[in-house]
């Protein structure tokens, strides 16, 4: 995967958050938002599938895990460079709504 060159925003860390105490790594990729923490690498798609499968719903850790993915979300929706013809993508309506 390569990075997007948007300066030195292609990456943000989170934490340490979750059940490990450990970083979230989030990476603007071509092929848009990666993540990774401990061994796991992979999509938002993918990583909140691990977080359901690991996690109880409700729990401390999932709520976290997934207030740090709509983070990584809005930051990826403000910095990635717009694709044409795309959508907009929904977290970056929601920094929209915020700032009205």
């Amino acid at each position: 995967l390569q990075l997007v060159d948007v300066g030195v925003r292609a990456t943000l860390q989170i934490g340490p958050i979750g059940s490990r105490c450990d970083y979230l790594n989030c990476w603007l990729t071509e092929a848009g938002l990666y993540l990774s923490t401990g061994c796991f690498v992979g999509t938002v798609e993918e990583f909140v599938a691990a977080v359901n499968e690991t996690h109880p719903a409700g729990s401390t850790h999932e709520q976290e895990y997934l207030a740090a993915v709509a983070f990584a979300q809005i930051h990826a929706a403000i910095w990635l460079p717009p694709v044409e013809g795309a959508a907009e993508p929904e977290a970056l309506a929601l920094t929209q709504r915020v700032q009205s």
